[in-house]
């Protein structure tokens, strides 16, 4: 049987539409307490997947794989309101459980002709399949362990326990054959081996990966004191971990790395009801997936880390691990009252003892990460790819935010010119930047990164306001903006001058009732004919009495508003090369050599033989992390003119905006 109705050239999909149908059906026929009914459209949602499997629709198993969770959830609330569903809700409840048993064991296997065949494209959909079905296990416990279930999260976890029994589609062995090489095989071989695992190693990741996040989320809720002692021992009991803790580490590196923490769903946990209409953010999994680590290796009790099976990859992550660890230690010891009893710690002086071992084993790692990863880092050259996208995202930046640039061009009060003038932007050793810019295992982005693009660019706007302040104290004062900008404009009307810009802070866009609803001031969205292509516009706030008012970001022009004829009043200099972004913005990435960072070691040796996490360096040591750095040059040659004073005017603001 199909999805697709296979005599439509489009591939019609037969069950379009109706899966909302069928989730409603499914809900009346709880509330009606029928399980025969249940059991019919139950069936029908099997069908769907075990079909969409077959005709490896992702689409469709990703809309059907939910509906076993949401069984729990709907004859659990029912079940809470009255004890008659309590039946339904429990064999529901084991349904959907034995259901994703069934289809992650038995329909979601690994093709042997596929592993044999080195199929990764298909063995790429498999894993799909597996995450989302995972997931819909997961989504099912989840529930439970928010709800303190613990009755029907024991039938639960150990159906989750019982997937693939007969061991089909883990490549555990497969793992152990390339980390141990008991066979002795060339190099070459392993490398096909380490190819192959990389595509066939989720079934064991989501599996495990499942069990961590929940067990770790449920000592989260014992710490915003949601579940009692005694539950959160039950799950702890319950929630094995089967990996040894150098296996453990290396999950807890890559589960921490999700900038988002999509994985699993995560990032939408939460332990209470936030009302509706409340910016909110929810726990965050970085913070609660190491604080449950924590926990563990205090209670194994002699859990001592090392580097067995992480790669200089993963060796740079810990510095970041070890500082939180450190961190959430404190808390365990300022609060050992409350936490002793999930510790296996007698004593105070125990569990300091045993954090000690820890905090060592992860301080050894932090030099081993110095002597192979920053060693690696090093050694590697510069990749002009990296280095162009970094541009590219710079130089957009810096475009997003000229807004001062902008108008100088749109006016065309500008110059060209060859000489020196001068540089606004900065020169900076980047300290460990080199990463963004090399290829291979050691390659990281930097958060944010892009905003010294922006930052630069604001600088030639408070350049420019600079160059307009510096010497002028005969601001025209005003009781508000209104005001100011009418003083303005009659005191350039004295003058015989027809302004055609005005410069306001940003914060007026939406604040000023008094300005926004003058009949005078005319927002942009009401202008007929306005050119959309026009660069500008991202600041065009509208016009006043027929004159263009944009706006500034500025810290410079706080409180401050400038009137002019704009083309009259100032000239910007300005300097181009055809290698520069849009042949203005001058980007450059270099390498630190071994002369480069033997001089900049000689400048102040003191400064360099500890690194920022404790950590007494060695000059050659200090040396390699010399060269994880670059060195960056980022900004623009201008310089601004004021060619007719009397073509402007500033004025001075002197009351606080109006909500």
């Amino acid at each position: 049987m199909s999805l697709f109705d296979i005599n439509n050239d489009n591939n019609f999909d037969i069950t379009y539409g109706i899966d909302s149908t069928i989730r409603k059906s499914i809900e009346k026929s709880i509330e009606n307490d029928s399980i025969e009914t249940f059991n019919v459209l139950n069936g029908f949602v099997v069908n769907v997947l075990i079909l969409s499997i077959q005709n490896r629709s992702i689409n469709h198993f990703k809309k059907y794989i939910t509906f076993p969770a949401s069984y729990y959830h709907i004859t659990f609330l029912k079940a809470k309101e009255n004890i008659k569903f309590q039946k339904l809700h429990k064999y529901c409840t084991q349904r959907a459980s034995m259901q994703l048993k069934e289809i992650i064991s038995y329909y979601l296997r690994y093709n042997e002709k596929d592993v044999e065949d080195r199929n990764f494209e298909e063995l790429k959909v498999n894993n799909i399949f597996y995450y989302n079905a995972f997931n819909g296990f997961n989504r099912l416990i989840y529930s439970m362990i928010r709800n303190g279930d613990i009755s029907e999260f024991d039938y639960t976890i150990n159906e989750y326990y019982l997937i693939d029994q007969f061991i089909y589609n883990s490549y555990y062995d497969l793992k152990n054959e390339i980390r141990f090489n008991f066979r002795n095989e060339p190099q070459d071989e392993l490398e096909l081996k380490k190819e192959l695992y990389e595509y066939v190693k989720y079934f064991d990741e989501y599996k495990r990966h499942v069990i961590i996040g929940l067990r770790y989320w449920s000592i989260f809720l014992y710490s915003t004191e949601n579940n009692n002692l005694e539950i959160t021992n039950k799950y702890l009991e319950r929630l094995k971990m089967f990996s040894n803790y150098q296996e453990m580490l290396k999950d807890i590196i890559y589960l921490r790395s999700y900038p988002k923490f999509e994985y699993f769903e995560w990032n939408s946990w939460d332990y209470k009801e936030r009302p509706n209409g409340v910016a909110y953010s929810p726990p965050n999994p970085r913070n609660w997936l190491t604080f449950g680590f924590l926990i563990d290796l205090i209670r194994s009790e002699n859990a001592y880390l090392s580097s067995e099976f992480l790669n200089s990859k993963e060796l740079s992550q810990i510095n970041y691990l070890s500082d939180t660890i450190e961190e959430d230690s404190k808390i365990l010891l300022n609060k050992f009252e409350f936490w002793e009893p999930l510790l296996n710690v007698k004593t105070k002086e125990e569990l300091e003892s045993r954090i000690l071992i820890i905090i060592s084993s992860l301080k050894s790692l932090k030099r081993e990460s110095i002597n192979i990863t920053d060693r690696e880092i090093a050694e590697k050259e510069l990749n002009i790819e990296r280095i162009t996208d970094f541009k590219n995202l710079i130089g957009k930046s810096w475009d997003d935010n000229s807004n001062i640039g902008k108008l100088f061009f749109d006016k065309k009060n500008i110059e060209l010119v060859h000489s020196d003038i001068k540089f606004i932007g900065q020169k900076t050793f980047f300290e460990k930047a080199k990463k963004m810019f090399i290829d291979g295992d050691n390659y990281q982005q930097i958060y944010n990164i892009g905003e010294i693009g922006g930052r630069t660019s604001r600088w030639i706007d408070d350049e420019f306001f600079d160059t307009i302040f510096s010497g002028n104290e005969n601001f025209i004062k005003g009781n508000n903006i209104l005001d100011s900008i009418n003083k303005c404009l009659n005191n350039l009307e004295s003058k015989e001058t027809i302004p055609t810009t005005i410069i306001i802070p940003s914060e007026f866009s939406y604040k000023d009732k008094i300005f926004l609803n003058d009949p005078d001031f005319i927002r942009k969205i009401n202008i007929d004919g306005l050119d959309e292509g026009n660069e500008l516009n991202n600041y065009f706030l509208g016009t006043y009495k027929g004159i263009n008012i944009y706006l500034s970001h500025s810290d410079f022009i706080n409180n401050k508003v400038i009137v002019s004829d704009f083309r009259s009043a100032f000239k910007m200099k300005y300097k181009t090369n055809p290698d520069w972004y849009h042949n203005v913005l001058k980007i450059e990435v270099d390498l630190i050599d071994d002369d480069d960072a033997e001089k900049i070691y000689n400048l102040n040796p003191r400064k360099w033989v500890i690194r920022d996490n404790g950590i007494d360096l060695t000059k050659e040591e200090a040396l390699i992390l010399m060269k994880n750095a670059v060195n960056l040059e980022i900004g623009s040659y201008n310089e601004f003119e004021i060619t007719n004073k009397d073509s402007f005017v500033v004025g001075l603001i002197q009351n606080k905006t109006e909500e």
